[in-house]
Order: C-alpha cells, then sequence, then structure tokens
C-alpha cells in the first residue's frame, strides 16, 4: 500500500508484508522496480529491528528526494512518530527523534531538497511543519485549531498544497467540516482554500 513512484520513474517504494510462508507477516518498507513491479529490497525490516516499532501507514505516505537517492517516511519509536530518512542504495536509515512533537505524518521533500514539510500532531492539534533536510531549523508553518494534513510542494517550491478542515468546521459548536485542498504560500505565510470544492 502507499506506493511512491520515484522522481526518476525507476523505483516504487511501497509498504507491504513479507513472506506468509517465511512467517514474515509485519508491514515493512519495501522498493520495488517501477518497470516490473518486482520487489528490489526491503529497506526497513521491523521484525529484526527495535528502532522501528510500527510503520505509520494511513496519512503517512512518504516521499523521495528529488534525485531519488532518499526516501523520507515515518516510523514509530519508543511510542512516538519519527521522521526516517532511508538512503536508497545502501539501506542506511537516520532518525530525527529529537523533533518536539506527538506525531509526524506525510512528510515531502522541497524541490531543491533542502526541507522537508509534514503534518506534525501536538497538543491535539494538527499543524504544517517543515524543516531542513539534515534535521534542524524546525519551523511552525500553520497554527490554528483546524486539521492540516497530506503536504505536498509546489514545483517551484514557493507554495504546499494539503488537505484541511479550515472553511468548513465550525469551531464554535465543533461541528467538524468537510477536508478541502487549501494552498499554502511560504512567503506570505497565509492559506486559501481553493473554491467550489465538494469536500470529502
Amino acid at each position: 500500500i502507499s506506493p511512491v513512484l520515484s522522481p526518476n520513474g525507476k523505483t516504487i517504494a511501497f509498504f507491504a508484508n513479507g513472506s506468509f510462508k517465511k512467517g514474515e507477516v509485519f508491514i515493512e518498507l519495501y522498493l520495488g522496480d517501477a518497470q516490473t513491479g518486482k520487489r528490489l529490497k526491503r529497506l526497513v525490516a521491523t521484525t529484526t529491528n527495535a528502532r522501528f516499532e510500527e510503520l505509520r501507514l494511513l496519512y503517512a505516505q512518504g516521499s523521495f528526494s528529488p534525485d531519488s537517492k532518499e526516501f523520507a517516511f515515518t516510523a514509530q519509536t519508543e511510542g512516538r512518530d519519527v521522521l526516517s530518512i532511508a538512503d536508497v542504495g545502501t539501506g542506511k536509515v537516520v532518525q530525527y527523534d529529537k523533533i518536539p512533537l506527538h506525531g509526524v505524518l506525510s512528510p515531502s521533500y522541497s524541490p531543491d531538497r533542502k526541507h522537508i514539510v509534514f503534518s506534525g500532531f501536538a497538543q491535539g492539534l494538527t499543524d504544517l511543519y517543515v524543516i531542513d533536510a539534515d534535521g534542524k531549523n524546525l519551523r511552525h508553518l500553520t497554527q490554528d485549531r483546524f486539521s492540516d494534513l497530506m503536504p505536498q510542494w509546489s514545483p517551484d517550491g514557493t507554495r504546499i498544497a494539503y488537505a484541511t478542515d479550515r472553511g468548513s468546521t465550525d469551531l464554535s459548536d465543533l461541528k467538524l467540516g468537510k477536508q478541502q485542498i487549501a494552498i499554502y504560500d511560504l512567503q506570505s505565510g497565509t492559506s486559501q482554500v481553493l473554491p467550489d470544492q465538494p469536500g470529502l
């Protein structure tokens, strides 16, 4: 599930269970050939690595770096979500476990590979955050009581599209609205919900 095509079109990262014949029933991260669909390698083995208690599947699709050499994803480590970066060639994984948030979802590399945007969960609220690709300089983008999920960069790196309930949720009586697509402008720091959406 949650397949992601690499920018160079050669590989697909996806979550799947191992071989039932070998008793491998846990969900793990794989790399597949984009032409044949054949599994090339297992990037993360949750059954043999205590640092990966669970791979986040829902609302947590990963992201290749623009050069297709790295893959960002979310995993649970010591009971909390951690932003993780896998080197596609070597399989080595770096985890940024010092991010002061309760949850990290749906990381997405910027077109210049310098930043990663993601949905962060803290104090009951889900907002957009961006961090440098080396795990430093965390910034809080949206700061409100609405739900902000599944961010993706624009090709020029100036805006971020994401799913949100802003404009449809009534906070005065806690009536939850439908998810719609909004655009966050990094220069102005403002969000705009796209018009004429039926919502989900």
